[in-house]
């Protein structure tokens, strides 16, 4: 995967990225499909997930913020600093030792012993064709990015086996969802995480449908006949969709059940749709 990106593609993320070092909270922005760039995105959203790991989020050195540069003919690409440290395989030691005991975290000391520790786990480093990723990829020059992303792919699987289980899936949807213990229990981790997020998006229904009744109860109220909602905004709002899931690595691909989760817990970040316009 080349790691030069077209510098035409990144003005939202070029604003974000100047809201963040400027200290201003900014809203997601949504990028118009034909401009999104889904391997530029995957490089940022590893990078910046492997450096939040590497030195937490509040502490995040100045130049790591944002990966990459531009150059004088406007083609984007990583930054050289960016690229030393993952080819000494730095970063991967420190945030791979974050999840191993002391002992074994102070062994590690190259990208080979990184893969070692993740494989102790049963979680494999592999190449799109699934033959195993080498030492020699993840440290050859020019760079093999592709090779990069799945040891950062893999050392976020085992965050997520360490950080998510059966029972704290369990426990997080008890605080705001009913089910029935002996027919809805999710056996794997698999089966949980579509628990989980199948209850989130539910709910967010159940959210909607009644702010929509409240938004109508308004509409028809007489005290309220000078104001009137566009009615096509409104019934817009009626068929706001929040799918379920059959299976995760299909069902989830479109972003849209995994948007309902991150509007459920962090709406302030992402909003689901515009405001209503009113007509006085």
């Amino acid at each position: 995967m080349d790691v030069g990106v077209s510098a035409g593609r990144d003005s939202t993320w070029r604003r974000a990225a100047a809201a963040d070092d400027a200290g201003e909270s900014m809203e997601a922005q949504v990028v118009p499909l034909e401009l999104y760039d889904s391997a530029r995105a995957k490089i940022d959203a590893n990078l910046r997930w492997l450096f939040a790991k590497a030195h937490g989020t509040d502490h995040i050195p100045t130049d790591l913020r944002d990966p990459f540069y531009t150059d004088q003919y406007e083609q984007e690409h990583i930054k050289p600093p960016i690229i030393r440290l993952l080819l000494s395989g730095e970063l991967y030691c420190r945030v791979c030792g974050l999840i191993l005991h002391a002992e074994q975290a102070a062994s590690l000391q190259s990208h080979q012993s990184v893969m070692q520790a993740l494989s102790r786990k049963g979680i494999y480093v592999l190449q799109t064709d699934n033959t195993p990723v080498s030492d020699l990829d993840l440290s050859s020059a020019p760079i093999k990015m592709s090779s990069h992303i799945h040891l950062i792919d893999a050392l976020m699987m085992a965050y997520t086996v360490e950080m998510i289980s059966i029972e704290k899936v369990v426990s997080s949807v008890k605080r705001f969802s009913n089910f029935s213990a002996s027919k809805e229990l999710p056996f794997d981790l698999e089966d949980a995480m579509v628990f989980w997020i199948n209850k989130v998006n539910i709910k967010m229904r159940e959210i909607m449908e009644k702010e929509l009744k409240m938004k109508q109860h308004l509409l028809d109220s007489p005290s309220h006949q000078k104001v009137r909602y566009r009615r096509d905004h409104l019934s817009g709002r009626t068929f706001q969709h929040f799918p379920l899931l059959d299976d995760l690595l299909k069902d989830v691909s479109d972003g849209t059940a995994l948007l309902s989760v991150i509007h459920f817990y962090c709406p302030e970040l992402i909003r689901l749709e515009g405001t209503v316009t009113l007509d006085c």
